[in-house]
């Protein structure tokens, strides 16, 4: 079995490798600390039968290179192990394709049996974990809905919503046109669209607005 591990901390590394033979016999560990080398591993190497990779990580985070090895169309089952308690993070990696969620808690033959079930084809998420992450999700879903009707009932459209979460981030229009493919021009007229759909005489007051209304989550 072959398993591509990715974590940027030698010392998670170093233990890993005593830990995971116990899987069995002919494990070979390729060891890589950031995630854009481990994406070239995975361009030339079509055959790991595994892929855990951490969420912190500096340059591509541990969400940003698993949907990097989605696009990538890559389909070894691919598990966070990671020591976050994000929730929403965490729901993230899973709704994204991780093929399981690992705690970097777990002591080594929690570890080996957490491996166990993803190799055998099923998702591990820890018991613990379980009943918070199906309540977190029943409730975005939730949010989705009423953040959806929010925005018919004043006349956003989706594009325009793209728009305004980069005005929360406090991207400039140029910045916006850049990230959304759209020209400067366009961008303006999104954000004039949204001065007046949210009763909005400024950036920071339109943000507030859609905050308030639930539209966009948070406010950088």
């Amino acid at each position: 079995m072959k398993i591509l591990l990715v974590d940027d901390h030698q010392l998670v590394i170093a233990g890993l490798n005593l830990v995971l033979p116990n899987l069995g016999s002919n494990i070979h560990i390729q060891a890589e600390t950031e995630a854009l080398i481990a994406l070239k591993v995975l361009r030339n190497h079509h055959d790991f039968d595994l892929i855990l990779f951490d969420l912190a990580m500096p340059g591509m985070d541990g969400l940003e290179f698993l949907a990097a090895i989605r696009e990538q169309r890559i389909v070894s089952p691919a598990v966070a192990l990671s020591a976050t308690d994000d929730l929403n993070l965490i729901l993230a990696v899973l709704d994204g394709g991780a093929q399981g969620f690992i705690p970097k808690s777990h002591n080594a033959d929690q570890m080996i049996a957490a491996l166990r079930i993803i190799i055998d084809g099923d998702i591990y998420v820890p018991q613990s974990l379980q009943g918070q992450l199906q309540t977190l999700r029943h409730n975005n879903i939730l949010l989705a809905s009423k953040k959806e009707s929010v925005m018919k009932e004043i006349g956003i459209t989706q594009r325009q919503h793209d728009v305004l979460s980069m005005l929360a981030k406090g991207c400039s229009n140029k910045e916006t046109g850049n990230l959304l493919c759209l020209s400067e021009n366009t961008v303006k007229s999104h954000v004039a669209a949204l001065f007046k759909a949210l009763d909005a005489s400024n950036r920071t007051e339109c943000v507030r607005n859609a905050y308030e209304l639930g539209i966009i989550n948070s406010i950088t």
